[in-house]
């Protein structure tokens, strides 16, 4: 190997060949072992590579860098797992979660069997956190001064609220009345951030205010970030 230039999206190599061995034969033993070790770290990627030769399912798609949000283990066998040492293991890296042994969701979580585990990234506070999911096998946490009752209850779901019938009562109750919903605020932050991209792209607006047709290039300013950080964060609460 002469050079090596690594992207986002591919690797570029510059390689000296035997011209008795030909050039046909080294491109396939990189690609070929390349191709056996993401096989052997990603199992479901056999299956869906050899549905699309067979034409079963459209082509298998790649995420980059910045676009992985989350990446999780299908079963005990997969390269992503959790270990009874509390351990998040990938491949060779071992990776050793924050947890809070005081919370008692967290405790029952940790003595339940583990299906499977996620790696999820989040940003909060315009800062990028990861998280670890575990997906367990038995009955989830009950707090205590939630008392498990008897008898025939009928629900009727709405978008926001619940409705309950039984024997004895029915009642009809909103969907988490302790959360706030700042429509308002999501409202003001969100015609702020169109203000500040119709100042900082003039040239791709209209005179009565429409967006120009065609193909367009729109800049993002500083500031619209940080707005658009402000806008996520009160998504996200």
């Amino acid at each position: 190997m002469i050079e090596l230039e690594t992207m986002p999206d591919q690797v570029q190599l510059l390689v000296g060949v035997d011209p008795q061995l030909g050039s046909h034969r080294r491109v396939r033993l990189l690609k070929g072992r390349s191709s056996r070790l993401l096989r052997q770290e990603l199992p479901s990627l056999r299956s869906r590579l050899n549905e699309y030769l067979l034409r079963k399912r459209g082509r298998p798609r790649f995420k980059g860098k910045g676009r992985l949000h989350s990446v999780e283990g299908k079963g005990p066998g997969s390269g992503l797992r959790w270990t009874e040492r509390n351990l998040v293991v990938w491949g060779y890296l071992a990776l050793r979660p924050l947890i809070s042994a005081n919370d008692p969701v967290v405790r029952h979580a940790l003595c339940s069997r583990v299906k499977y585990v996620r790696i999820v990234r989040r940003r909060v506070r315009g800062r990028t956190r990861w998280f670890v999911q575990r997906v367990c096998v038995g009955r989830p946490y009950r707090q205590p001064q939630h008392r498990m009752g008897g008898g025939v209850v009928g629900l009727d779901i709405g978008p926001s609220t619940l409705a309950t019938v039984s024997a004895k009562e029915a009642m009809l109750v909103a969907f988490c009345p302790e959360v706030e919903r700042p429509a308002q605020a999501v409202r003001r932050l969100q015609r702020h951030i169109d203000r500040q991209r119709r100042a900082g792209n003039p040239d791709n607006d209209l005179a009565d205010g429409r967006v120009r047709p065609g193909a367009k290039r729109w800049r993002v300013s500083t500031r619209q970030r940080q707005t658009e950080g402000t806008l996520a964060e009160t998504h996200r609460r």
